[in-house]
């Protein structure tokens, strides 16, 4: 694997995409010499002939093909960096030289790994996760990096077929923060996007939309919804609900907020606060 590489005809990665480009596949190759290509995959899978993307720093080296991965995502691959690759599923990415220059099929046939939806969904909930339990959902750049992830979880949803049980996995993760400062988890209880017109929200209406678990910053979540128009739609009961001012009195999760009476101990006046609720 050396000569391609020192090839005085070729700079950098040149010779190794020149001369992957004939290793034969075993598809391609009948009768006799079929066994032929067949060694010649398995000796390239035991070998670290395939050259991993570089770093931050510079820093490349050549890997097996089981230890490599390709995403098709540019946009994966910005949000889920080689680091987070590495430390959640032990992978690293495909030089984007080869990746471009090499067949897909050749690709799969040494072994090459193909990121799936439930794989990004795994990276992407670790580093929610990790932005969690450092405490760092209290900027807008790290919640902005957070409606990234989410973007990059709904653009890998975007082929599938079966998505109830991943999306569901997504709701498990408590990673939404809230206005008033917590983090919740979309299953556990309802999360509402804020009132879309705040100067039509009346007077009487204040006390309601203070119970509402309300998300905060609106700026974050513009991102992950610009980013997944298509997605709305169907994943609507799954992520936080749009809310508009006059829906608020009817919104199913008012009875329940009563009952419960953890109303009482963030009103003084309890007595004004459900009477403007009953009124209305």
């Amino acid at each position: 694997m050396s000569i391609p590489q020192q090839h005085p005809e070729f700079s950098g990665l040149g010779g190794l995409c020149y001369f992957m480009q004939f290793i034969p596949q075993p598809s391609e190759i009948l009768d006799f010499f079929n066994p032929v290509a067949n060694q010649i995959i398995q000796l390239l899978k035991g070998k670290a002939c395939l050259p991993a993307k570089e770093d931050s720093e510079g820093r490349g080296e050549f890997k097996q093909p089981s230890q490599l991965a390709v995403c098709q995502d540019r946009l994966i691959q910005d949000v889920i960096g080689g680091e987070d690759l590495c430390r959640n599923l032990s992978l690293s990415y495909l030089h984007p030289a080869l990746q471009s220059r090499l067949s897909s099929s050749l690709l799969t046939a040494l072994g090459v790994h193909r990121l799936r939806a439930n794989e990004i969904i795994t990276v992407t909930c670790a580093m929610a996760r990790e932005l969690v339990q450092h405490g760092r959902l209290k900027t807008e750049p790290d919640l902005k990096k957070l409606a990234r992830l989410l973007v990059c979880d709904f653009r890998a949803l975007e082929p599938e077929y079966e998505v109830d049980a991943l999306l569901q996995s997504l709701r498990d993760v408590p990673m939404i923060p809230l206005a008033n400062g917590s983090v919740v988890s979309l299953s556990s209880e309802g999360v509402f996007f804020p009132l879309s017109d705040v100067t039509q929200a009346q007077t009487d209406l204040q006390a309601l939309y203070q119970d509402l678990n309300i998300v905060e910053p609106p700026g974050c979540w513009r991102v992950w919804m610009n980013g997944n128009r298509r997605r709305v739609g169907a994943a609507r009961d799954r992520t936080p609900t749009q809310l508009e001012p006059q829906q608020v009195p009817a919104a199913a999760h008012l009875p329940a907020k009563l009952r419960s009476k953890a109303w009482e101990v963030r009103h003084a006046s309890p007595r004004s606060f459900t009477q403007s609720a009953l009124n209305m």
